[in-house]
């Protein structure tokens, strides 16, 4: 029900890998997040 909980802290580990697959994966959650709110 707190995506926020631990939302922030893999985002904050894919974030410095965004130039990678890491990227994919920040819109993958950035979209659910959308979703979820």
């Amino acid at each position: 029900m707190s995506p926020s909980r631990w939302l922030p802290e893999p985002d904050n580990q894919s974030f410095p890998e965004a130039s990678g697959a890491g990227g994919r994966r920040i819109v993958v959650r950035v979209s659910a997040i959308v979703i979820e709110h």
